[in-house]
């Protein structure tokens, strides 16, 4: 075996699969609200979860705002966020929406039984009413449209992956 077939072995198992660990949080995740709601569906329960979602939201809103290690990371993992979905072009259901993408700029802020009200809970440096997630980017300070954007965000991003529209 030549060696840049080996150094091409290797890094590819230093790789992580996100796909196992996203899964399993996501099935945690599907069980806690069967648990918290009595809600006859996961989308019935999605949309009580983003209403409130026990300490969920407001954990989510702590993080936001902490000025120590777990906040910072919070903010640099949504950062990544938003850039990883600037390039992954996840589409919402096309036969629903065929010109939306699911990112921070274009996110379902209200389902209201499946018609979708779509906005940005990005803001530029000088509106008002934002918060600065890491340097240059400004979102939304209204925390539960932020949380309610998020969650929905983190909902499609499951049903890309489990429809097969996302790699």
């Amino acid at each position: 075996m030549s060696v840049s077939t080996n150094i091409a072995l290797w890094k590819q198992r230093s790789e992580i699969d996100y796909f196992p660990l996203f899964i399993s949080l996501w099935l945690t995740l599907n069980a806690w609200m069967r648990d918290r709601y009595t809600a006859s569906n996961d989308r019935a329960r999605l949309e009580l979860l983003k209403r409130g979602g026990y300490d969920l939201s407001s954990r989510f809103v702590h993080l936001l705002y902490a000025n120590n290690s777990d906040g910072f990371r919070f903010r640099g993992n949504f950062g990544e966020l938003h850039r990883a979905l600037a390039n992954a072009r996840i589409p919402y259901p096309v036969d629903k929406w065929p010109s939306k993408e699911v990112n921070l700029m274009c996110c379902i802020v209200d389902w209201n039984n499946g018609n979708a009200t779509f906005d940005s809970v990005i803001k530029r440096k000088g509106q008002h009413n934002k918060i600065e997630i890491e340097n240059g980017l400004w979102v939304d300070s209204n925390t539960d449209r932020l949380f309610a954007a998020y969650v929905e965000i983190v909902y499609q991003v499951r049903c890309a992956l489990f429809h097969g529209d996302l790699m």
